[in-house]
Protein backbone atom coordinates (compact mmCIF):
# COMPACT_ATOMS: atom_id res chain seq x y z
CA UNK A 1 0.00 0.00 0.00
CA UNK A 2 1.52 3.63 -0.73
CA UNK A 3 1.50 6.17 1.58
CA UNK A 4 -1.45 8.38 2.00
CA UNK A 5 -0.72 12.01 0.75
CA UNK A 6 -3.86 13.78 1.33
CA UNK A 7 -7.58 13.09 2.77
CA UNK A 8 -10.51 15.35 2.07
CA UNK A 9 -13.67 15.31 4.02
CA UNK A 10 -17.09 16.94 3.81
CA UNK A 11 -19.05 16.49 6.87
CA UNK A 12 -22.20 17.41 7.72
CA UNK A 13 -24.85 17.79 10.75
CA UNK A 14 -27.80 15.59 9.65
CA UNK A 15 -31.16 14.71 11.05
CA UNK A 16 -30.13 10.83 11.61
CA UNK A 17 -29.39 7.60 9.74
CA UNK A 18 -31.72 5.15 8.50
CA UNK A 19 -31.11 1.78 10.59
CA UNK A 20 -30.70 -0.79 7.80
CA UNK A 21 -33.26 -3.60 7.78
CA UNK A 22 -30.41 -6.30 6.59
CA UNK A 23 -28.48 -5.48 9.66
CA UNK A 24 -29.17 -7.30 13.37
CA UNK A 25 -27.98 -5.05 16.43
CA UNK A 26 -27.09 -6.53 19.39
CA UNK A 27 -30.05 -5.21 21.44
CA UNK A 28 -33.35 -6.59 23.20
CA UNK A 29 -36.34 -7.65 20.53
CA UNK A 30 -37.65 -4.34 21.88
CA UNK A 31 -35.15 -1.95 20.84
CA UNK A 32 -34.57 -3.67 17.52
CA UNK A 33 -38.22 -2.84 16.42
CA UNK A 34 -38.01 0.79 17.34
CA UNK A 35 -34.39 0.75 15.67
CA UNK A 36 -35.60 -0.47 12.79
CA UNK A 37 -38.93 2.31 12.54
CA UNK A 38 -36.77 5.54 13.62
CA UNK A 39 -33.28 6.70 12.33
CA UNK A 40 -30.55 6.61 14.31
CA UNK A 41 -27.78 8.11 15.82
CA UNK A 42 -23.97 7.52 14.68
CA UNK A 43 -21.45 8.77 12.00
CA UNK A 44 -21.96 7.27 8.24
CA UNK A 45 -19.39 7.53 5.92
CA UNK A 46 -19.09 6.94 2.32
CA UNK A 47 -15.82 6.20 0.62
CA UNK A 48 -14.90 7.49 -2.30
CA UNK A 49 -12.11 10.18 -4.30
CA UNK A 50 -12.40 14.03 -4.72
CA UNK A 51 -11.84 14.12 -8.00
CA UNK A 52 -14.12 11.25 -9.04
CA UNK A 53 -17.44 12.68 -6.47
CA UNK A 54 -16.50 15.59 -5.97
CA UNK A 55 -14.10 17.59 -8.42
CA UNK A 56 -15.43 21.43 -7.41
CA UNK A 57 -15.23 20.61 -3.52
CA UNK A 58 -12.58 23.64 -3.52
CA UNK A 59 -14.33 26.20 -5.90
CA UNK A 60 -15.74 29.40 -4.33
CA UNK A 61 -19.57 29.18 -4.19
CA UNK A 62 -22.25 31.46 -4.03
CA UNK A 63 -24.14 31.73 -1.39
CA UNK A 64 -27.70 30.67 -0.85
CA UNK A 65 -30.57 33.47 -0.57
CA UNK A 66 -30.37 33.40 2.85
CA UNK A 67 -28.39 32.45 6.01
CA UNK A 68 -31.79 30.62 7.14
CA UNK A 69 -31.69 28.35 4.64
CA UNK A 70 -30.21 24.17 5.20
CA UNK A 71 -26.98 23.49 3.26
CA UNK A 72 -27.81 20.82 0.78
CA UNK A 73 -26.13 17.70 -0.35
CA UNK A 74 -26.72 16.53 -3.80
CA UNK A 75 -26.57 12.59 -4.77
CA UNK A 76 -25.97 12.66 -8.85
CA UNK A 77 -26.92 9.24 -10.34
CA UNK A 78 -26.06 8.30 -13.99
CA UNK A 79 -26.09 7.94 -16.57
CA UNK A 80 -28.22 4.70 -18.43
CA UNK A 81 -27.77 4.61 -21.68
CA UNK A 82 -31.11 4.33 -23.89
CA UNK A 83 -31.34 2.93 -27.53
CA UNK A 84 -33.33 5.78 -29.89
CA UNK A 85 -35.18 3.26 -31.91
CA UNK A 86 -34.50 -0.40 -32.94
CA UNK A 87 -32.48 0.47 -35.82
CA UNK A 88 -30.38 2.80 -33.39
CA UNK A 89 -26.35 2.07 -33.59
CA UNK A 90 -23.66 2.24 -31.32
CA UNK A 91 -22.23 5.21 -33.04
CA UNK A 92 -25.67 6.94 -33.52
CA UNK A 93 -27.58 9.30 -31.62
CA UNK A 94 -27.83 8.42 -27.60
CA UNK A 95 -30.19 9.29 -25.11
CA UNK A 96 -28.78 9.02 -21.22
CA UNK A 97 -31.31 9.64 -18.00
CA UNK A 98 -29.57 11.45 -15.38
CA UNK A 99 -30.88 11.28 -11.46
CA UNK A 100 -30.26 13.14 -8.50
CA UNK A 101 -31.51 13.28 -4.76
CA UNK A 102 -31.15 16.64 -3.20
CA UNK A 103 -31.55 16.88 0.93
CA UNK A 104 -30.73 19.51 3.21
CA UNK A 105 -28.83 18.83 6.41
CA UNK A 106 -29.76 18.84 9.86
CA UNK A 107 -30.67 22.61 11.68
CA UNK A 108 -28.60 23.13 14.43
CA UNK A 109 -29.33 26.63 15.27
CA UNK A 110 -29.72 25.66 18.84
CA UNK A 111 -26.49 23.64 19.25
CA UNK A 112 -24.15 25.94 17.38
CA UNK A 113 -25.60 29.14 16.51
CA UNK A 114 -25.70 28.12 12.85
CA UNK A 115 -28.64 27.53 10.72
CA UNK A 116 -26.72 24.17 9.40
CA UNK A 117 -23.21 22.82 9.66
CA UNK A 118 -21.48 21.41 6.57
CA UNK A 119 -17.87 21.65 6.10
CA UNK A 120 -14.94 20.47 3.72
CA UNK A 121 -11.37 20.07 4.82
CA UNK A 122 -8.18 18.61 3.84
CA UNK A 123 -5.99 16.68 6.11
CA UNK A 124 -2.48 15.66 5.36
CA UNK A 125 0.37 13.31 7.08
CA UNK A 126 2.02 14.98 10.20
CA UNK A 127 4.97 14.34 12.21
CA UNK A 128 4.61 10.14 13.48
CA UNK A 129 4.38 10.17 17.45
CA UNK A 130 4.75 7.59 20.24
CA UNK A 131 0.57 7.29 19.63
CA UNK A 132 0.98 6.90 16.27
CA UNK A 133 1.00 9.00 12.74
CA UNK A 134 -0.53 12.48 13.12
CA UNK A 135 -2.54 14.21 10.70
CA UNK A 136 -2.84 17.78 9.76
CA UNK A 137 -5.64 19.78 8.72
CA UNK A 138 -4.27 22.17 5.91
CA UNK A 139 -7.68 23.67 4.99
CA UNK A 140 -11.68 24.04 6.16
CA UNK A 141 -14.30 25.91 4.39
CA UNK A 142 -18.11 26.05 5.05
CA UNK A 143 -20.30 24.58 2.16
CA UNK A 144 -23.77 26.13 1.32
CA UNK A 145 -24.40 23.33 -1.03
CA UNK A 146 -22.44 20.58 -2.04
CA UNK A 147 -23.24 17.77 -5.47
CA UNK A 148 -21.72 14.19 -4.56
CA UNK A 149 -21.66 11.81 -8.00
CA UNK A 150 -22.10 8.36 -6.91
CA UNK A 151 -21.97 6.68 -10.56
CA UNK A 152 -20.62 3.71 -10.20
CA UNK A 153 -20.56 3.05 -6.90
CA UNK A 154 -23.89 1.37 -6.89
CA UNK A 155 -25.19 -0.94 -9.50
CA UNK A 156 -29.28 0.34 -9.08
CA UNK A 157 -30.99 0.82 -12.38
CA UNK A 158 -32.47 4.12 -13.62
CA UNK A 159 -34.28 5.65 -12.11
CA UNK A 160 -34.50 4.78 -7.93
CA UNK A 161 -37.87 6.02 -6.66
CA UNK A 162 -38.05 6.53 -3.46
CA UNK A 163 -41.26 4.41 -2.05
CA UNK A 164 -44.05 6.61 -0.70
CA UNK A 165 -46.15 5.08 2.25
CA UNK A 166 -49.09 6.94 0.58
CA UNK A 167 -52.50 5.88 -0.36
CA UNK A 168 -54.37 6.54 -3.11
CA UNK A 169 -58.16 8.61 -2.21
CA UNK A 170 -59.19 9.72 -5.41
CA UNK A 171 -58.90 8.35 -9.20
CA UNK A 172 -57.27 10.64 -11.58
CA UNK A 173 -59.14 14.02 -12.31
CA UNK A 174 -58.51 16.79 -15.20
CA UNK A 175 -58.14 20.33 -14.17
CA UNK A 176 -60.55 22.41 -15.93
CA UNK A 177 -59.63 25.70 -14.47
CA UNK A 178 -56.68 26.84 -11.92
CA UNK A 179 -54.46 30.14 -11.10
CA UNK A 180 -50.89 29.15 -10.33
CA UNK A 181 -51.01 26.74 -7.57
CA UNK A 182 -54.96 26.91 -7.10
CA UNK A 183 -56.92 24.51 -8.53
CA UNK A 184 -60.76 26.00 -9.14
CA UNK A 185 -62.44 23.18 -10.88
CA UNK A 186 -62.27 19.43 -11.68
CA UNK A 187 -63.89 17.53 -14.29
CA UNK A 188 -64.82 14.42 -12.78
CA UNK A 189 -67.85 12.65 -10.53
CA UNK A 190 -70.01 13.99 -7.55
CA UNK A 191 -71.87 10.80 -5.95
CA UNK A 192 -73.42 9.03 -9.09
CA UNK A 193 -73.13 11.87 -11.75
CA UNK A 194 -70.36 13.06 -13.76
CA UNK A 195 -69.71 16.41 -14.03
CA UNK A 196 -68.03 18.64 -16.76
CA UNK A 197 -66.44 20.89 -13.89
CA UNK A 198 -66.69 20.55 -10.04
CA UNK A 199 -65.57 22.86 -7.21
CA UNK A 200 -61.75 21.37 -6.62
CA UNK A 201 -62.31 19.90 -3.03
CA UNK A 202 -65.63 18.42 -3.48
CA UNK A 203 -64.60 14.73 -4.08
CA UNK A 204 -61.45 15.40 -1.91
CA UNK A 205 -63.53 16.32 1.07
CA UNK A 206 -65.67 13.61 1.07
CA UNK A 207 -62.72 11.36 0.35
CA UNK A 208 -60.62 11.99 3.39
CA UNK A 209 -63.86 12.22 5.50
CA UNK A 210 -64.45 8.20 4.53
CA UNK A 211 -60.99 7.72 4.81
CA UNK A 212 -60.67 9.46 8.25
CA UNK A 213 -63.75 7.34 9.77
CA UNK A 214 -62.54 4.08 8.43
CA UNK A 215 -59.29 3.96 9.83
CA UNK A 216 -60.76 5.93 13.09
CA UNK A 217 -58.23 8.90 12.85
CA UNK A 218 -60.58 11.08 13.58
CA UNK A 219 -58.55 12.90 16.25
CA UNK A 220 -55.90 14.02 13.84
CA UNK A 221 -55.88 15.65 10.46
CA UNK A 222 -55.36 13.60 7.48
CA UNK A 223 -52.27 14.57 5.59
CA UNK A 224 -52.99 14.77 1.44
CA UNK A 225 -51.31 15.09 -1.24
CA UNK A 226 -51.97 15.54 -4.99
CA UNK A 227 -50.07 13.63 -7.71
CA UNK A 228 -49.69 16.27 -10.51
CA UNK A 229 -49.53 14.52 -14.35
CA UNK A 230 -49.07 17.64 -16.45
CA UNK A 231 -50.73 16.69 -19.92
CA UNK A 232 -47.52 17.01 -22.01
CA UNK A 233 -45.69 14.35 -20.00
CA UNK A 234 -45.50 10.47 -20.67
CA UNK A 235 -47.59 9.61 -17.68
CA UNK A 236 -50.75 11.26 -18.76
CA UNK A 237 -50.81 8.99 -21.39
CA UNK A 238 -50.61 6.28 -19.07
CA UNK A 239 -53.07 7.22 -16.69
CA UNK A 240 -56.11 4.51 -17.42
CA UNK A 241 -53.33 1.71 -16.62
CA UNK A 242 -52.95 0.54 -13.41
CA UNK A 243 -49.47 2.45 -13.07
CA UNK A 244 -48.20 2.53 -9.60
CA UNK A 245 -47.16 5.77 -7.75
CA UNK A 246 -43.56 5.49 -8.30
CA UNK A 247 -43.95 4.64 -12.24
CA UNK A 248 -45.84 8.32 -12.42
CA UNK A 249 -43.58 10.03 -11.03
CA UNK A 250 -40.48 7.79 -13.05
CA UNK A 251 -42.40 9.23 -16.04
CA UNK A 252 -43.13 12.93 -15.19
CA UNK A 253 -45.96 13.28 -12.18
CA UNK A 254 -45.01 15.12 -9.50
CA UNK A 255 -46.04 15.14 -6.08
CA UNK A 256 -47.55 19.07 -3.74
CA UNK A 257 -48.83 18.64 -0.62
CA UNK A 258 -52.05 20.17 0.02
CA UNK A 259 -51.96 22.62 1.80
CA UNK A 260 -55.16 24.79 2.20
CA UNK A 261 -58.91 24.12 0.34
CA UNK A 262 -62.40 23.34 0.79
CA UNK A 263 -65.58 25.31 2.25
CA UNK A 264 -65.31 29.36 1.34
CA UNK A 265 -68.15 30.56 -0.57
CA UNK A 266 -68.37 32.53 -4.26
CA UNK A 267 -65.78 32.42 -6.38
CA UNK A 268 -63.19 31.11 -3.88
CA UNK A 269 -65.76 28.37 -2.59
CA UNK A 270 -64.03 24.85 -3.38
CA UNK A 271 -60.59 25.84 -4.25
CA UNK A 272 -57.14 24.02 -3.26
CA UNK A 273 -53.85 25.51 -2.98
CA UNK A 274 -50.99 23.00 -3.21
CA UNK A 275 -47.63 23.85 -2.42
CA UNK A 276 -45.21 25.32 -4.45
CA UNK A 277 -41.44 25.74 -4.80
CA UNK A 278 -39.31 28.33 -4.62
CA UNK A 279 -37.23 29.59 -7.86
CA UNK A 280 -34.41 26.96 -6.72
CA UNK A 281 -36.56 24.43 -5.80
CA UNK A 282 -34.98 23.43 -3.27
CA UNK A 283 -37.53 24.58 0.11
CA UNK A 284 -41.38 25.39 0.01
CA UNK A 285 -42.35 28.78 0.06
CA UNK A 286 -42.93 29.98 3.47
CA UNK A 287 -43.16 32.96 5.50
CA UNK A 288 -39.73 31.83 6.68
CA UNK A 289 -37.61 30.60 3.58
CA UNK A 290 -36.16 34.26 2.70
CA UNK A 291 -37.98 34.52 -0.35
CA UNK A 292 -39.48 37.74 -1.49
CA UNK A 293 -41.51 37.94 -4.08
CA UNK A 294 -43.65 40.94 -5.42
CA UNK A 295 -46.89 41.90 -4.34
CA UNK A 296 -49.53 40.57 -6.39
CA UNK A 297 -52.79 39.99 -6.42
CA UNK A 298 -54.81 37.12 -8.20
CA UNK A 299 -58.32 37.72 -9.34
CA UNK A 300 -60.08 34.53 -9.93
CA UNK A 301 -62.69 36.22 -12.34
CA UNK A 302 -59.77 35.82 -14.98
CA UNK A 303 -56.55 34.09 -16.32
CA UNK A 304 -53.34 36.05 -15.17
CA UNK A 305 -50.22 36.08 -16.84
CA UNK A 306 -47.65 34.34 -14.59
CA UNK A 307 -44.90 33.82 -16.31
CA UNK A 308 -42.99 36.62 -14.53
CA UNK A 309 -43.55 34.85 -10.96
CA UNK A 310 -41.38 32.06 -11.06
CA UNK A 311 -42.34 30.47 -7.80
CA UNK A 312 -45.96 29.69 -9.64
CA UNK A 313 -44.47 28.37 -13.19
CA UNK A 314 -45.85 24.71 -13.94
CA UNK A 315 -47.50 24.16 -10.36
CA UNK A 316 -50.58 23.04 -12.04
CA UNK A 317 -52.16 24.04 -15.84
CA UNK A 318 -55.95 22.91 -17.30
CA UNK A 319 -56.10 19.92 -18.55
CA UNK A 320 -53.27 18.40 -16.43
CA UNK A 321 -54.50 15.31 -14.19
CA UNK A 322 -54.66 15.24 -10.29
CA UNK A 323 -54.51 12.15 -8.33
CA UNK A 324 -55.23 13.09 -4.32
CA UNK A 325 -53.00 10.71 -1.77
CA UNK A 326 -53.44 10.26 1.66
CA UNK A 327 -50.27 9.46 4.25
CA UNK A 328 -51.37 6.30 6.18
CA UNK A 329 -49.42 6.19 9.00
CA UNK A 330 -50.66 2.24 9.08
CA UNK A 331 -49.22 1.82 6.28
CA UNK A 332 -45.13 2.70 7.06
CA UNK A 333 -42.44 0.82 5.27
CA UNK A 334 -41.04 -0.50 8.57
CA UNK A 335 -40.61 -4.27 7.45
CA UNK A 336 -39.63 -3.99 3.53
CA UNK A 337 -39.39 -6.96 2.21
CA UNK A 338 -37.33 -5.59 -1.06
CA UNK A 339 -34.87 -4.48 1.24
CA UNK A 340 -34.19 -8.23 2.72
CA UNK A 341 -34.72 -9.76 -0.80
CA UNK A 342 -32.33 -7.16 -3.00
CA UNK A 343 -29.42 -6.90 -0.12
CA UNK A 344 -29.75 -11.22 0.77
CA UNK A 345 -30.21 -12.66 -2.31
CA UNK A 346 -29.48 -10.45 -5.32
CA UNK A 347 -27.21 -8.25 -3.74
CA UNK A 348 -23.22 -9.25 -4.01
CA UNK A 349 -21.95 -9.49 -0.34
CA UNK A 350 -19.25 -6.94 -1.43
CA UNK A 351 -21.11 -4.48 -2.68
CA UNK A 352 -22.06 -1.07 -0.94
CA UNK A 353 -25.96 -0.02 -0.32
CA UNK A 354 -27.09 3.02 0.67
CA UNK A 355 -30.71 4.47 1.91
CA UNK A 356 -32.06 8.21 2.13
CA UNK A 357 -35.12 8.43 4.47
CA UNK A 358 -37.58 11.62 5.25
CA UNK A 359 -38.43 12.40 8.80
CA UNK A 360 -41.52 13.50 10.31
CA UNK A 361 -41.78 17.44 9.90
CA UNK A 362 -42.67 17.67 13.76
CA UNK A 363 -41.26 17.14 16.73
CA UNK A 364 -44.73 15.32 18.05
CA UNK A 365 -44.44 13.40 14.97
CA UNK A 366 -40.75 11.43 15.71
CA UNK A 367 -40.42 7.91 16.10
CA UNK A 368 -40.48 6.24 20.36
CA UNK A 369 -37.00 6.82 21.22
CA UNK A 370 -35.14 4.39 23.42
CA UNK A 371 -34.79 4.35 27.15
CA UNK A 372 -32.27 5.11 29.11
CA UNK A 373 -31.76 2.13 30.34
CA UNK A 374 -31.77 0.20 27.08
CA UNK A 375 -28.63 -1.58 26.60
CA UNK A 376 -27.41 -0.89 23.31
CA UNK A 377 -24.03 -2.11 22.17
CA UNK A 378 -22.24 0.35 19.16
CA UNK A 379 -22.97 -1.37 15.94
CA UNK A 380 -20.72 -1.55 12.53
CA UNK A 381 -22.02 -2.07 9.51
CA UNK A 382 -20.25 -2.40 6.63
CA UNK A 383 -20.25 -0.82 3.27
CA UNK A 384 -23.19 0.83 3.89
CA UNK A 385 -24.45 5.07 3.85
CA UNK A 386 -27.52 6.68 5.29
CA UNK A 387 -28.93 9.80 5.48
CA UNK A 388 -31.98 10.46 6.78
CA UNK A 389 -33.74 14.33 6.24
CA UNK A 390 -37.57 16.10 6.21
CA UNK A 391 -37.42 16.40 3.08
CA UNK A 392 -35.55 15.14 -0.57
CA UNK A 393 -35.40 16.93 -3.89
CA UNK A 394 -35.90 14.22 -6.60
CA UNK A 395 -34.70 14.90 -10.29
CA UNK A 396 -34.90 13.29 -13.47
CA UNK A 397 -33.20 14.28 -16.86
CA UNK A 398 -32.91 12.93 -20.15
CA UNK A 399 -29.63 13.79 -21.99
CA UNK A 400 -29.25 14.01 -25.47
CA UNK A 401 -25.72 13.06 -26.52
CA UNK A 402 -25.36 13.47 -30.02
CA UNK A 403 -21.92 12.81 -30.18
CA UNK A 404 -22.09 9.39 -28.82
CA UNK A 405 -19.58 11.03 -25.87
CA UNK A 406 -20.79 11.48 -22.81
CA UNK A 407 -18.57 14.71 -22.59
CA UNK A 408 -20.56 16.60 -25.34
CA UNK A 409 -24.11 16.93 -24.34
CA UNK A 410 -26.86 17.91 -26.47
CA UNK A 411 -30.20 19.05 -25.72
CA UNK A 412 -31.10 18.25 -21.88
CA UNK A 413 -34.90 17.48 -21.09
CA UNK A 414 -36.17 17.49 -17.80
CA UNK A 415 -38.53 14.54 -17.05
CA UNK A 416 -39.62 15.49 -12.98
CA UNK A 417 -38.48 17.96 -10.49
CA UNK A 418 -40.54 17.41 -7.53
CA UNK A 419 -40.29 17.86 -3.54
CA UNK A 420 -40.89 14.62 -1.33
CA UNK A 421 -41.88 15.20 1.57
CA UNK A 422 -43.80 12.74 2.68
CA UNK A 423 -42.82 11.22 5.89
CA UNK A 424 -41.15 8.02 6.06
CA UNK A 425 -40.04 7.90 2.61
CA UNK A 426 -37.74 5.40 1.94
CA UNK A 427 -35.01 5.06 -1.15
CA UNK A 428 -32.57 2.03 -1.64
CA UNK A 429 -29.73 2.37 -3.60
CA UNK A 430 -27.45 -0.76 -4.05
Amino acid sequence: MGEMQQVDILAAVVDGIPFPNFATPRCSTESERLMKGSPTEGISVLVTDTETASPDLWSQQTQRTTTQQSSLITFQIGARSENVGAAAVQSGPRLQTRQSLQLPVANTLFHNGHSSTMFAQRWIPGTASATGPEMLRIRHIRKPEQTLHITGLFKSRLPVIPELPLVALTSPRTVVSSVGNIVKTFKGRIGSSERDSMPASSELEQSVSLWTKSHNYLSQPAMVWALVTPSVSRSHELLATDMSLQSAISLGSRLHKVLSGGGGWGIKKGLLGLEMLTPDSTTALDPDSGYEEPQYTIDFDSEPDLTHRPAFREVVCPGDAVTFYVFDATHRSKNRPQDMSHIKSSKPATSSSMVLDTLPSGLDDMPALLSNDTALLPLHIRDYFGMASESMVLTIDRLDDPCGSSHVWGQVENIVKTKIDVPDAHCLIW
